[in-house]
């Protein structure tokens, strides 16, 4: 399968596959002719499935971690999105909210395409600082605005730039204010985190759409967080990503 090479790459390999060099000399007096070389076996592994997904806004970058916080992948963020603030997937495909743009960037592979955000009158957003997305939905926080606002996919990415207009907006609890700093949810609730009060706010996803309960969250020592900076669902456990810290 090769000819006259120093390598050989395959892109083709199975587990158990085994590969042995030939060599066929063009010297007639030579006393052994073809040689072969020892037989190598191959094996193959498959990379762990990605869990988690985080952005970094210093390296623009987009990291993917399996379920034991074992570094699987690395994405760059174009220059465009070089605020990015918060980040969510669904499948393969991710979703960077980028907080100066007011934009949201959907990564599925190398395509990439974007959508400036608004709200429901078409008016800029303030200071979105959260995404999550379920379904068809996608759900933003705005800590300027105090706001949270619900979009949809299909309309939202029906084209690959442009604006999008919210189709939903969820005024804050009066106590979530503009130290919101991150969002996750579930089939029933978005929950909105506040890095003021360090606490999370659980909002209902159906009418009346509004604030249901609160719970300041601590280390696992029971000490106070120092500045949470984004969070997730993960099954029945909230994981909160506190940069004071340094820790999850």
């Amino acid at each position: 399968v090769g000819n006259n090479s120093a390598s050989y790459t395959n892109a083709s390999w199975v587990n158990g596959d085994q590969v042995q060099v030939r060599m066929t000399s063009s010297i007639t007096c030579t006393s052994v002719n073809p040689v072969l070389s020892n037989v190598i076996g191959i094996s193959v592994g498959t990379l762990p499935a990605a869990r988690y997904l985080t952005v970094d806004i210093s390296a623009d970058k987009a990291f993917s971690y399996d379920a034991n916080f074992n570094l699987v992948s690395t994405q760059a963020l174009p220059n465009a999105n070089a605020d990015a603030n918060d980040v969510c997937h669904a499948g393969s495909v991710y979703y960077v909210l980028d907080k100066s743009d007011k934009t949201v960037y959907r990564y599925a592979g190398s395509a990439i395409c974007s959508k400036i955000l608004k709200d429901p009158a078409g008016s800029s957003l303030n200071n979105p600082v959260g995404i999550h997305v379920s379904g068809d939905d996608l759900w933003v926080t705005d800590a300027g605005k105090k706001f949270i606002y619900k979009y949809s996919l299909t309309a939202a990415f029906a084209t690959l730039t442009g604006n999008v207009n919210a189709i939903l907006q969820i005024p804050f609890n009066s106590l979530n204010g503009t130290g919101s700093s991150g969002m996750f949810g579930d089939a029933s609730y978005v929950y909105v985190l506040d890095n003021t009060g360090k606490k999370f706010f659980r909002y209902l996803k159906a009418s009346p759409y509004s604030s249901v309960a609160s719970r300041v969250i601590r280390d696992a020592g029971g000490s106070a967080l120092q500045t949470t900076t984004g969070a997730a669902l993960d099954g029945s456990n909230v994981l909160v990503a506190d940069a004071g810290k340094d820790y999850v």
